[in-house]
């Protein structure tokens, strides 16, 4: 299943089934491969991952056709964004309390050239 797939599923109301994942090692994909599901879970707010372990883990379970969604440690749109960079097809946030929270957290995964248009050189610069 593709992240697409994931959604389209889940916009459905259909049941998919997935698995937590909290160790980088290279034994689980293929374990985790042939059980049947549809996505992994992937906490990064309990376990300490390093990027690069988890870009690895979320590039790996996307070519096994298992889309990845990532617990972040924190609502930060940092975090967030760099997750997703780094293969994620979904960021959950815990901790999320305030509406501006959640605004920022999806205007960060969904419309980031929107909040923070840049231009290089800056328009001043040119003057």
């Amino acid at each position: 299943m593709t992240a697409t797939e994931l959604a389209l599923t889940l916009k459905q109301g259909q049941t998919v089934f997935g698995t937590l994942i909290v160790s980088p090692s290279p034994r689980w994909p293929e374990v985790v491969r042939g059980c049947g599901l549809d996505f992994v879970f992937i906490d990064t707010e309990h376990i300490a991952l390093d990027r690069a372990e988890l870009n690895w883990m979320c590039q790996t379970y996307a070519a096994l056709g298992l889309p990845p969604l990532v617990r972040i440690p924190s609502p930060d749109p940092y975090t967030a964004t760099m997750v997703l960079d780094g293969g994620a097809a979904g960021v959950i946030a815990p901790y999320v309390e305030t509406v501006e929270q959640a605004q920022t957290l999806r205007g960060a995964v969904k419309l980031p050239q929107l909040l923070q248009p840049t231009r290089h050189p800056p328009a001043d610069a040119l003057d």
